[in-house]
């Protein structure tokens, strides 16, 4: 496989991961809105899983995006149950990820990555 050929493999799977979740979580939205609110969970996340969960400012910083934006795109996520009410500090709700539609959904993104993670292995660059 060439390097083209990695780079389509690697291009396509950033494409159905992040068409994946627009379609599971943010069907009712634009493929770029989902993707700015995919951006910023992963975020809240990655920040949560280090232990060190975010303020608003901080994640406001990090993405560089502005204050009053990324406020109202928290709104968003706090009315969808998939982060908690603003406290001092960000953090997911995992009762959305951790339901029985959650764990599904969250499965059929999974098994794309592996399947992905399979067709890469085989890239020798």
């Amino acid at each position: 496989m060439t390097v083209q050929d990695a780079n389509v493999v690697i291009t396509r799977h950033l494409h159905e991961v992040l068409h994946t979740i627009h379609s599971t979580y943010f069907g009712d939205m634009s493929f770029i809105a989902s993707a700015e609110f995919t951006y910023i969970v992963n975020a809240i996340l990655f920040a949560e899983h280090e232990g060190e969960p975010l303020s608003v400012r901080g994640l406001a910083k990090i993405l560089d995006m502005p204050h009053t934006t990324l406020l109202l795109r928290l709104g968003v996520l706090e009315t969808r149950g998939v982060i908690r009410p603003r406290a001092k500090r960000l953090r997911s709700d995992n009762s959305v990820l951790l339901s029985s539609a959650g764990r599904t959904k969250i499965g059929k993104i999974r098994q794309l990555i592996i399947d992905h993670g399979a067709e890469l292995r085989q890239i020798a660059v």
